[in-house]
């Protein structure tokens, strides 16, 4: 029985100590220099690949390559006529968009295979097909299983870069080879798992099946549970198992190469970087895949904020304590004189604008290359940070340490404004919706007290003229939510309809509920059947004594309703409640005993009605209401 399976990792292979599984050959880049003609195998098996030309070495992206030009390839004396199961993994970049021969085998009598960017060909011509991107670092994965072999070779090897099927010399390999490495069995789904993270944070080449996971099996990068944040993968990090120590990475998926992170200054290539990182500990980071644009996401600043955003996730204790270096193509971004800050949100990927910890450059480059320098991840030891970028404000101020109110009408709430970039001292104005208005001077950080629940608008002036503006929230203290569906319900003669208040509240910790209607009905009961139409309010107080509510149309009343009260009344408000047994309009009007008109007001659209009226100097008033049915008159005395 013969098997081949072909897997594209989609990201450059390399493998130094495997444990129990060791490799039969492992042909690395950094072991090979120009004008030599071997290539040694570092595996310890002396498995060597001998050029048929001077080899060329190349410098690309962080590590070196060969660069084979179609005429030049390599053979390593090595039969698989003796295996019974394989593994290969081949590292590449092509530079055409032809098929290319990656290697194959030659002269062996049974264990035939030829793999090129477009397929994979085995014995009895068994073949996969793929296709693997060009232009950018990639690799192909090969597994095969045999019965063993009837009839061996005496003499057979291996080539890369070139096949020995007759009138192929066209597909041979014009492009960049990185590494090399053949295993004489299959590997498990751990081990391939484990090399393909060490391979893809060596070469920022993006993991798109399983999860990153280092040799010690500890999990780097969850794919699942950061899915949202699955592009262009890259990483720092140390696992002595495999031999791997990168110090700087760029992904190889972004061809623009916007980005590069580094442990300390990022350096000419990661053998250059003199950074120490501690075995076993890592920083990774990938995007959600949104473009290189701006948009205002915040609502409450109007900052625009990149709609690219990245997370980071370290593993190991000493990550945490690494000082890192983002280096960023800002001439890749849409041009603004005033420039970009860097934005990172420590508490995760929120990204709301008062989470946020904003950075200048240290330095650009006249080529427009920005620098940040000794940047720490994870104070909070969330094991997660997120960071963008942001508009630069010449004024820009964060609301930071609310302390909410314990109820709605309590003015207990409190901020604190920080400036984040101005000149002081700076002029404060704070407005609110419930008519609060306070001026006051202050300088970069500056306390508010003495706040309702609701929404805010913040001014501030700084010394040098600029000006800022932003909203607000007030939240209630251990708030209840009370949501009753915005559907308008029909009173049934039967008294089938039941209100339950179970439903419409979304937390539990309440201590009592009350359920009322327009027209003077109230129960404490949490279910009540309906018996006439109505707007129904269900009032739930918490364990602070703080009332929190809704409200609902029961429409359908069979005759037409009407309600003024209170009569007479001390504060001059008065309500009117009127029900329709069908949808149409009313018009109200409040008159004095000299029948001069007091306010007028017109409600449409509804069945259900009511509205709160107010009487202006003591007295007698005639409320007077024009329905489908007539006139109808109230008198109400305000004291």
């Amino acid at each position: 029985m013969k098997s081949l399976c072909i897997i594209l990792l989609f990201c450059v292979i390399t493998v130094n100590g495997l444990g129990q599984t060791k490799p039969q050959i492992w042909l690395k880049t950094d072991q090979v220099s120009s004008g030599s003609s071997n290539w040694l195998d570092v595996s310890g098996e002396e498995n060597h690949a001998l050029a048929n030309s001077p080899i060329i070495v190349e410098e690309t992206g962080h590590h070196p390559s060969i660069f084979l030009h179609g005429d030049s390839y390599f053979e390593i004396p090595y039969n698989l006529d003796s295996l019974i199961q394989l593994t290969c993994l081949a590292v590449f970049k092509v530079d055409n968009t032809q098929e290319n021969i990656i290697w194959s085998s030659n002269g062996t009598m049974e264990k035939k295979i030829t793999v090129s960017t477009l397929k994979a060909m085995g014995p009895d011509s068994i073949y996969d097909t793929h296709s693997i991107p060009m232009g950018y670092v990639t690799s192909s994965t090969v597994i095969q299983r045999w019965e063993p072999s009837s009839e061996t070779a005496t003499s057979a090897s291996i080539y890369i870069g070139k096949t020995n099927i007759p009138n192929a010399s066209s597909k041979n390999f014009k492009g960049h080879i990185f590494e090399f490495i053949l295993f004489d069995e299959a590997l498990t789904f751990l081990e391939r798992m484990q090399l393909e993270t060490y391979l893809s944070i060596k070469y920022g080449i993006t993991k798109r099946l399983g999860n990153y996971v280092s040799s010690g099996e500890k999990v780097l990068w969850e794919q699942k549970k950061l899915e949202d944040f699955n592009n262009r993968i890259i990483g720092v990090g140390r696992d002595d198992e495999y031999g791997l120590y990168q110090k700087q990475s760029v992904s190889a998926n972004d061809t623009a190469q916007f980005m590069t992170f580094s442990v300390g200054p990022v350096a000419s290539s990661n053998q250059q970087n003199s950074s120490i990182i501690v075995d076993e500990h890592f920083i990774l980071i990938g995007d959600n895949g949104g473009p290189l644009s701006m948009a205002i996401s915040d609502e409450d600043t109007k900052l625009p904020i990149m709609a690219r955003k990245w997370i980071t996730v370290p593993t190991g204790e000493s990550a945490l304590s690494l000082n890192t270096t983002l280096q960023f193509d800002m001439a890749m971004l849409p041009f603004d004189s005033s420039g970009y800050w860097l934005a990172i949100d420590t508490y995760g990927t929120d990204f709301h604008v008062d989470n946020l910890t904003f950075y200048s450059p240290d330095s650009i480059s006249m080529d427009s290359i920005a620098y940040f320098h000794n940047i720490s991840w994870d104070s909070d030891h969330s094991f997660s940070d997120g960071f963008t970028f942001a508009q630069y404000q010449p004024l820009f101020a964060q609301v930071k340490d609310i302390i909410k109110p314990v109820c709605t009408e309590t003015a207990t709430g409190e901020v604190t404004f920080e400036i984040v970039e101005g000149n002081g001292p700076y002029r404060y104005r704070v407005l609110g919706s419930n008519d609060y208005d306070h001026y006051f001077d202050g300088s970069t950080t500056a306390r508010e007290t003495g706040l309702k629940a609701g929404q805010y608008e913040l001014y501030i002036t700084d010394s040098n003229g600029n000006s800022f503006s932003r909203t607000f929230t007030i939240d209630v203290a251990d708030a209840i939510e009370v949501n009753i569906p915005e559907v308008e319900m029909t009173f049934l003669r039967d008294s089938s309809l039941v209100l339950d208040a179970f439903n419409y509240i979304l937390n539990q910790d309440w201590v009592s509920v009350e359920w009322s209607n327009n027209f003077g009905f109230r129960s404490n009961n949490p279910k009540i059947m309906v018996m006439e139409s109505g707007i129904y309010t269900l009032s739930v107080t918490n364990t602070a004594g703080c009332v929190f509510s809704d409200e609902v149309i029961i429409s359908g009343s069979p005759f037409q309703k009407v309600a003024v009260y209170p009569t007479i009344t001390e504060s001059g408000y008065f309500n009117v409640n009127i029900s329709l047994d069908h949808i149409d309009d009313v018009r109200l009007r409040v008159y004095d005993l000299q029948t001069r008109l007091k306010s007028e007001l017109t409600m449409t659209g509804s069945s259900e009605y009511r509205t709160e009226g107010f009487l202006q100097g003591a007295g007698m008033f005639l409320v007077v209401m024009e329905t489908p049915e007539g006139v109808i008159t109230q008198k109400v005395i305000r004291r």
